[in-house]
């Protein structure tokens, strides 16, 4: 997955694998950012189940109140939500 682009993504790095899917550090090539993105593995995207417990994730990370952290948003052409990571200091 590393140097492909997703709708205007181009991810850049692995940040962690886990059962449900990978989480890649990417750059917003709209805006110029890097944000991190969360894939789904093919077969737990298929299951609603899963699906379900991915998008109910998303929105508990949207309701977090943390002075460093941005706002999710899901990608106008993929199953999967974007979350601006700060930009260093």
């Amino acid at each position: 997955m590393i140097g492909r682009t997703v709708a205007h993504y181009k991810i850049l790095d692995e940040i962690s694998e886990g059962g449900m899917g990978g989480v890649y550090r990417t750059q917003d090539i709209t805006l110029g950012r890097d944000v991190a993105l969360k894939f789904l593995h093919e077969k737990v995207a298929v299951g609603t189940d899963h699906l379900k417990r991915f998008q109910h994730e998303a929105k508990a990370l949207v309701s977090l109140k943390c002075y460093r952290e941005r706002p999710w948003r899901r990608t106008s052409n993929a199953e999967h939500w974007t979350r601006p990571r700060p930009s260093p200091s």
